[in-house]
Parts: C-alpha cells; sequence; structure tokens
C-alpha cells in the first residue's frame, strides 16, 4: 500500500490536525495537479517502507472530490503501488471491479500514472505505476 487519501477542505488548514494525529512529517510541499483537478500534500514517516496520508483539496467546482467533500469528506480511497498498470487494471475489471479513470500522469508522483477503481461495493481504490 502506498497511501491513504483523505479529502479536506483546506490542506492548510488541517494539515497539523493530521500531522499530530498519525506522527508523521510534511515536508511543507502541496502539489497542484490539473488532470486530477486537486491539490495534494503528503505526511510520511522517516521509515520509506511506510505507508503515507495524502491530503487533498478540491481545485475547482469540477474538481471529482467536490461532491465528495460536500458530504463531509475525509477518507476517500486508498492507493496501491503495482508494477504493471495494465495488468492490474485488468485483473481488477476481471474481479468485478469498476475502472472509473483512466490511466493518466501525475505530477505528484512525478509523472508516473495512476488509474482509479471503484470495488463491486463502491470502495475507491487508487492505482500508482512503479514506473513512469
Amino acid at each position: 500500500m502506498h497511501h491513504v487519501g483523505y479529502v479536506t477542505a483546506s490542506i492548510a488548514a488541517s494539515i497539523g490536525e493530521y500531522a499530530g494525529a498519525t506522527s508523521l512529517v510534511w515536508d511543507g510541499q502541496i502539489t497542484h495537479d490539473p488532470l486530477q483537478m486537486a491539490s495534494v500534500a503528503f505526511l510520511r514517516s522517516d521509515d520509506e517502507r511506510a505507508c503515507s496520508v495524502e491530503l487533498v483539496e478540491p481545485a475547482g467546482h469540477r474538481s471529482p472530490v467536490k461532491r465528495f467533500l460536500e458530504t463531509g469528506g475525509g477518507l476517500h480511497h486508498i492507493c496501491m503501488e503495482v508494477i504493471d498498470l495494465p495488468a492490474h487494471i485488468a485483473a481488477s475489471t476481471a474481479a468485478g471491479c469498476t475502472l472509473v479513470r483512466v490511466p493518466l500522469a501525475a505530477v505528484a508522483f512525478g509523472g508516473r500514472k495512476v488509474a482509479w477503481i471503484t470495488t463491486p461495493t463502491g470502495q475507491l481504490i487508487e492505482l500508482l505505476s512503479c514506473t513512469a
């Protein structure tokens, strides 16, 4: 697992709460991703193998996370880092998941592609390619 994503109205206003609750460290960076229509910030551990916390703030009225925020925000998705993104998407869809966002390069991950699927029960999972 790469990270757990939380949707918040304001990264700047909530970063202290999440850092305090998790004892994770924020590097001071907020990244805007126009393709994802969101701004994100990561809280990380000193242990590179540990899961991170991503704070996601909608960027504009068309942002895919805006409606989620309007219903209260909070825990939004888990992100799995995968070696072969197309193969993982194929396996997930064969298992009954739905591809809801085709792979796109993500600014926050140095151009590595991310895709979004939902499970048969509606849980959102972000798939992050290990390579660009």
